[in-house]
């Protein structure tokens, strides 16, 4: 509206938005992976047989913990570039401090699959143990 009148506008508040999308997509999946509450393709356990379904479950979280722990690594790698670059989102604000909850945000994620799958490894291992 105050840019219609001529008294200009919120030139920051397109960027202050992004961030906070940002913000609540890495809070949201960091939530969802803690919870266990994640989306889930279930195509293995429809071909094979349910003996082999224990091992699914784990194999599946260790490979969220690595994709996840790249993705971390590379956005830092991400965020020190943007450091190096000195750019600002905000007057007095560079770029690489909001990006900075990428790397730390995916580091928790890769955490929370690794001890689901710790957590799958030991109990169907102790599932084993009693057959």
């Amino acid at each position: 509206m105050m840019r219609n009148t001529g008294l200009g506008g919120l030139t920051w508040a397109d960027r202050v938005l992004s961030i906070l999308v940002l913000y609540i997509a890495i809070l949201g999946s960091s939530i969802a992976a803690s919870e266990n509450k994640h989306i889930t393709i279930d195509l293995a356990y429809n071909i094979f047989p349910k003996r082999a379904h224990r091992n699914f479950r784990w194999i599946s979280y260790l490979g969220a913990a690595i994709a996840a722990g790249l993705l971390a690594y590379f956005a830092l790698r991400m965020t020190v570039f943007e450091y190096q670059s000195k750019m600002e989102v905000i007057r007095g604000v560079g770029v690489w401090i909001p990006m900075s909850i990428m790397p730390f945000g995916f580091m928790m994620i890769a955490f929370r699959y690794l001890a689901h799958s710790i957590v799958e490894i030991s109990s169907s291992s102790e599932k084993v143990r009693k057959e």
